[in-house]
């Protein structure tokens, strides 16, 4: 692990950003927490929901993007709370028409065994 956890996360980003373009789900699960939560539309929403999600962009979409900033709330060496906030954007494969959002979540990343992974989302307005 590199000594500045905010560059590691963001680093971690940038992978899952490549992953999302190259349709690759194993590769976003590495960086989720066993034990992830988040939130969607203000409800709850599983690891395996999650992942379930990804999953069906992935088979409904081409061309993702999705690179985001990531600007720390709070730091320690266990623990790291970011808002990440990027443009998603897509194209649906039957029509080709644009998929585009704006996306902030405040994300929590945790240090579980020397690697970290995310382990929270809450979608931010």
């Amino acid at each position: 692990m590199t000594k500045d956890p905010v560059t590691e996360i963001e680093a971690r980003y940038r992978d899952i950003d490549k992953a999302f373009r190259h349709k690759d789900l194993d590769t976003v699960a590495k960086h989720i927490a066993p034990n992830w939560t988040g939130t969607d539309a203000g409800k709850p929403v599983t690891r395996q929901d999650l992942l379930d999600n990804v999953k069906r962009m992935f088979d409904t979409l081409s061309d993702i993007t999705w690179p985001r900033t990531v600007k720390p709330v709070s730091v320690d060496e266990h623990k790291v709370v970011v808002i990440a906030e990027g443009d998603y954007r897509a194209k649906k494969t039957e029509s080709g028409e644009p998929v585009e959002m704006h996306l902030s979540n405040k994300d929590t990343w945790t240090d579980q065994g020397g690697e970290w992974k995310v382990s929270a989302s809450l979608g931010l307005e």
